[in-house]
């Protein structure tokens, strides 16, 4: 029977119908070969398409779409159908951890909602199933992953954090569905230890004991509202999150006004959601020392007394309820929870005033987490020993200890010199007026060898 030909796949001339399945023959010679095989890692069909112009034998055609189908179908196994998809497992995972508590502040909840979302998401895994996924995927993934601060590019740290996910996602799955390989113990970590970020020798985020009565001075004249948090957050450096929960009032107050016992025991990240405990979940108690004290009576009895008729800028309305809140720190449209941004102008204006006011002198921006910053090289300043320093901050281990620190040059130059002192160095003149060892013996007996 006469070969019938019709055109396909964008003009091309072949047969109307398979010679063999999934081989057409094609007018000009060779052949086109078309099938679909399941791919087990995604569970969808997966098209094979080639056009062999050259191939003479149509069984060599078909083998080579056969061998094509197999590499598709390759690596599946009797648990593929029954195991979830990464994307599934990651959001069943990430709403588990929200229910148990593992995942109990607001903000931890957005950056994974955003890493899953806007990232893993949106890799060629995520429709892969668990146990389909290779250690080259991830691989792949991370390699795509540009470092820098240019457009499209991020710090290291950013892009750990997403990392960090991937791999307790990962390492979630492996252990609930006891599987044999972990892909993820092949996902290192970016080196940050090269990485230049925000914190520099020009804009270290820090004031010196000589920058600091000034910069608040201006806080008090420019900002008076938040002048008693931006004092209080420099003086026991605690975390903003801690600072905004604490209570002046009701069954659970964390100031004592009376006695002076603060206690850090909250921590707020997003809107009115306030968690039962601090980051790091230790409670931090502090009597504090009576110039502190007079500062938060100040603030309760200027800044949140309910009726002040010389005071025009705010409405009476705003005064009655950050007067009638509980918090030490309310928010004046609410009287509730400042939000987590509230302080970011008052810093810039501040820190813009005093480049003015030093004519220019003072280059540093300052921004909240400053006022931590700060406090450790203070309380260093101070010569208060690192068990207390960390116990007031509330950091737990000595590396979040030290990152949080700035050793100053004036203090590296102080350490040499009292190394030097220490040491007894000389100058090459007193060493020339000291008197010759070898001619008059040191006195240290016939093992010194000086007198031989």
């Amino acid at each position: 029977m006469a070969m019938t030909w019709t055109k396909r796949w964008g003009g091309m001339e072949v047969s109307s119908e398979p010679i063999l399945p999934g081989v057409y023959k094609r007018k000009d010679g060779g052949f086109v070969v078309r099938g679909h095989a399941k791919d087990p890692r995604t569970g969808k069909l997966t098209e094979i398409f080639k056009v062999l112009p050259n191939e003479t034998d149509k069984v060599e055609a078909l083998g080579w779409l056969s061998r094509e189908k197999a590499k598709v179908r390759a690596g599946a196994t009797q648990q593929t159908n029954v195991l979830p998809r990464f994307s599934s497992f990651a959001a069943s995972l990430m709403e588990a951890k929200i229910k148990s508590g593992e995942i109990a502040s607001a903000a931890t909840r957005e950056l994974w909602g955003d890493v899953l979302e806007n990232h893993l998401f949106k890799t060629d895994f995520a429709d892969f199933f668990i146990d389909q996924i290779r250690a080259r995927d991830l691989l792949d993934w991370k390699e795509g992953i540009r470092i820098g601060k240019g457009d499209g590019e991020y710090s290291p740290h950013t892009a750990n954090s997403w990392l960090r996910i991937l791999k307790a996602i990962v390492n979630a799955y492996v252990k609930k569905y006891e599987l044999e390989r972990n892909p993820a113990l092949a996902l290192d970590l970016f080196d940050t230890s090269k990485w230049r970020g925000k914190i520099t020798k020009e804009e270290p985020n820090s004031l010196t004991p000589e920058e600091l009565p000034m910069f608040l001075r201006l806080f008090r004249e420019f900002e008076e509202e938040w002048f008693a948090l931006v004092a209080l957050g420099f003086a026991i450096g605690a975390r903003p999150s801690s600072l905004r929960p604490l209570r002046r009032s009701g069954p659970q107050r964390d100031y004592d006004r009376e006695t002076g016992e603060l206690i850090l025991r909250r921590s707020h990240t997003r809107k009115n959601e306030v968690m039962e405990a601090t980051k790091n979940g230790e409670d931090v108690t502090i009597i504090l020392p009576k110039d502190m004290r007079d500062i938060l009576s100040w603030h309760i009895d200027e800044i949140l007394v309910e009726d002040d008729p010389a005071d025009r800028q705010k409405p009476r309305i705003t005064r009655m309820r950050m007067a009638r809140s509980e918090l030490l720190f309310p928010a004046g449209r609410t009287g509730s929870f400042i939000s987590t941004t509230a302080l970011w102008k008052p810093f810039e204006h501040v820190s813009a005033a005093m480049k003015k006011a030093t004519e220019g002198k003072f280059t540093k921006s300052i921004t909240p987490k400053g006022m931590r910053r700060t406090n450790k090289d203070l309380m260093r300043a101070a010569g208060v020993k690192d068990i207390v320093a960390m116990a007031v901050s509330n950091h737990l281990d000595d590396e979040m200890h030290a990152h949080y620190s700035t050793v100053s040059p004036k203090e590296m130059t102080e350490a040499v010199a009292e190394v030097i002192r220490l040491a007894d160095f000389r100058t090459p003149s007193v060493r020339q007026e000291e008197p010759d060892l070898q001619a008059s013996g040191c006195g240290c007996g016939a093992h010194c060898g000086a007198s031989r």
